[in-house]
């Protein structure tokens, strides 16, 4: 008998998927998170045909939510000033509207002589222009990766948090403090590299997994940096 398999994909692992590859995927995990990376809409694809996979996927209870995955950086702003890279940033909200994202997850990449106030108007800004769709800050090792940057984030803001397993244990924050630290109903969704049965990084622990959702029951997508796409799809073949 064919196990089933209940681990969602991030959107990075989907990146390069073909529709058909997409659509096989959300009929099989059926996943409550489905997170559309900006690279797969700006690859080979029509964003029009994903639109129609992503409605159907909704027609047929497969989907429950839609994160849209996108490319920023609100320190370097990829060396525009902030008022041109804002319009990039409209592009991929489009995107995500279109898509019917409720969430857009962002990067917030780190340089120190960006002052907290400019990196936290941007973010305001941004949120500003997206709204209601919601912000989730990926803790990523850039500036959100503080107890103080989080803190804020908590006490001024309605952002919600992205937890990868694997860049939480790189970066300088201790999971202990974090878990203490973020209440269930500010995060969305975790990124795990490992899956039980194939370990990608041999420092994330699946113990620590286990602790995450149990406590706070809320997604766990599969992103596995070190494997190819036929790679993650000859592991979910075996399901």
């Amino acid at each position: 008998m064919r196990r089933t398999i209940q681990l969602p994909l991030s959107g990075w692992a989907t990146r390069d998927f073909s529709i058909a590859e997409l659509e096989t995927y959300l009929a099989t995990v059926k996943p409550g998170y489905f997170e559309v990376s900006k690279d797969l809409v700006d690859g080979e694809i029509s964003i029009k045909a994903l639109k129609t996979s992503v409605n159907n996927a909704y027609s047929n209870n497969l989907v429950g939510k839609v994160a849209y995955a996108g490319t920023t950086n609100f320190c370097s702003t990829s060396g525009f000033e902030f008022n041109e890279y804002l319009e990039y940033l409209r592009i991929q909200w489009s995107q995500a509207a279109f898509l019917g994202a409720s969430v857009f997850r962002v990067m917030i990449g780190g340089d120190s002589s960006v002052s907290n106030e400019i990196v936290e108007s941007r973010l305001a800004q941004f949120a500003e222009l997206i709204s209601p769709m919601q912000v989730g800050i990926e803790i990523h090792g850039g500036w959100e990766s503080t107890m103080s940057a989080i803190e804020s984030i908590l006490t001024s803001t309605a952002y919600g948090f992205v937890i990868d397993f694997q860049n939480l244990i790189e970066s300088d924050l201790h999971c202990q403090d974090v878990r203490d630290c973020i209440p269930k109903e500010r995060i969305l969704y975790f990124h795990a590299r490992n899956l039980p049965g194939h370990y990608i990084e041999h420092n994330e622990s699946l113990a620590e997994q286990l602790w995450w959702c149990n406590k706070y029951d809320k997604p766990i997508l599969w992103e596995p940096k070190k494997l190819s796409k036929e790679q993650i799809l000859g592991i979910y073949n075996e399901y």
